[in-house]
C-alpha cells in the first residue's frame, strides 16, 4: 500500500463452472492489515503570518493567501489563495443528514420518535455559538482559538494553526451530554474544482464504523458521483472511514486533507447536508456545482440490526459525557 502500510488481501474465487457459481466468482474475501500506521505530515513553520482584527473579522495573512474569520459566528468566511476558496464558511459540524434509522422509521408517530432522541442533535445545531476568539502566535505559526456553546454538549473548541504557507493544522474538542452524538467534524463547501477525487482510505463504497469489513483499505481515484450512493429517501450517505488522506479537485483549485496522528472519515457531495435533509424524495435532490466535503474526527455508526430502528452498538457510538477530539492538516490548492 501507500505509506508503508503492508496487507494481505485474501479472496477466495471459483475455478471452474459449477451450479449457479461461473469460474472467477467471488466466494469470499478479507484483508488484512500488517503493519497500520499513519502518514507523519510535514507540517513547515518558516515567518510568522499576520494577524490584524477589522471590525468583526479577524485576518491571517502571508505571501499569497488570506484567512477571514467571522468573530460573531467563529466560522472561516474567506479563504483567498490568489482566488476564493470557499462558497460558505468552514465551520464545526455535530450532525447528519437522518437515516431511516436514526429517524425510527417504524415508530408511527413523529411525536414519539423525538423522545427516542431522533432529532436531538438536528435542533441542537441551529443553536451552535460562537462564545469567543483568541488570536496568538507559537513558533512560527498564527493560532486562531475558537469557543463554543451548543445545547447537549460542552466543551467545543476549534484550535486553527496556519502556517507561512497557508497551510491549516484545524483541531476540535467537544464532550456529548446525555445523548450520543450523530458525528463531530468540519464541513467545507468548496468554490466550483473539478470533478475529481483521490483518496487514502477504506472503499470503494461507502462504509461506516459497524460497516466497514467489506471495504478494503486503499488508495481510490475517480470522480465524485463514484464514491457515494442517492438513496430512493435521500439521508447521510457517501462516508469513507480510515482516512490518511484526501484530494477534492485538481492542482488548479483544490483540497488536501492529511490525518494527523489517527485517521478521520470523510464524504464529498454535490449537494449541501441541509439540501440532503430536507429533500423527502431522490428527484427533489438537486445537484450544484460546488463540492461540500465533511471532514469527520469520527461518524456514529448507522446501525440495521433492527431495520428501520436504531440500535447501534455501543462501541459504534460517540457516547455522552465522553470527550471526543481529532486534529488534520488542510491545504488548499490553487495555481
Amino acid at each position: 500500500l501507500a505509506e508503508g502500510e503492508t496487507t494481505v488481501d485474501v479472496e477466495m474465487v471459483v475455478l471452474a463452472d459449477e451450479g449457479v457459481h461461473k469460474q472467477g466468482d467471488t466466494l469470499a474475501k478479507e484483508q488484512f492489515i500488517l503493519n497500520e500506521r499513519i502518514p507523519e505530515v510535514e507540517f513547515i513553520a518558516k515567518s510568522t503570518p499576520s494577524i490584524s482584527i477589522n471590525g468583526d473579522f479577524v485576518n491571517v495573512g502571508g505571501e499569497g493567501f488570506t484567512y477571514k474569520f467571522n468573530s460573531k459566528t467563529g466560522g472561516i468566511d474567506s479563504i483567498i489563495m490568489g482566488k476564493e476558496m470557499l462558497n460558505s464558511p468552514i465551520m464545526p459540524n455535530f450532525t447528519r443528514a437522518t437515516t431511516d434509522n436514526d429517524e425510527f422509521k417504524t415508530v408511527p408517530y413523529k411525536w414519539v420518535r423525538a423522545i427516542l432522541g431522533a432529532y436531538s442533535f438536528n435542533r441542537a445545531y441551529k443553536h451552535l455559538k460562537c462564545i469567543g476568539i483568541k488570536t496568538s502566535t507559537e513558533n512560527g505559526y498564527a493560532v486562531i482559538t475558537v469557543r463554543w456553546i451548543m445545547p447537549l454538549a460542552c466543551g467545543i473548541k476549534s484550535v486553527y494553526r496556519i502556517n507561512a504557507l497557508g497551510e491549516m493544522e484545524a483541531s476540535l474538542e467537544v464532550i456529548p451530554l446525555f445523548r450520543p452524538m450523530p458525528r463531530f467534524g468540519y464541513t467545507v463547501e468548496l468554490n466550483k474544482v473539478a470533478n475529481s477525487v483521490k483518496f487514502y482510505a477504506k472503499g470503494p463504497h461507502e462504509n461506516y464504523q459497524d460497516r466497514c469489513s467489506g471495504a478494503y483499505l486503499a488508495v481510490y481515484e475517480g470522480k465524485v458521483e463514484d464514491f457515494y450512493h442517492d438513496y430512493l429517501f435521500p439521508q447521510e450517505n457517501g462516508n469513507h472511514t480510515g482516512a490518511r488522506w484526501l484530494t477534492v479537485g485538481d492542482n488548479n483549485i483544490g483540497i488536501r486533507v492529511d490525518a494527523v496522528e489517527k485517521p478521520f472519515e470523510f464524504s464529498v457531495h454535490p449537494y449541501t447536508m441541509e439540501m440532503l435533509q430536507n429533500a423527502k424524495h431522490l428527484h427533489e435532490l438537486q445537484k450544484i456545482d460546488n463540492y461540500t466535503v465533511n471532514i469527520d474526527g469520527r461518524q456514529a455508526g448507522v446501525s440495521g440490526d433492527t431495520p428501520a430502528f436504531r440500535t447501534t452498538m455501543k462501541k459504534y457510538l460517540l457516547r455522552p459525557f465522553r470527550k471526543q477530539s481529532f486534529t488534520c492538516k488542510i491545504s488548499f490548492m490553487c495555481e
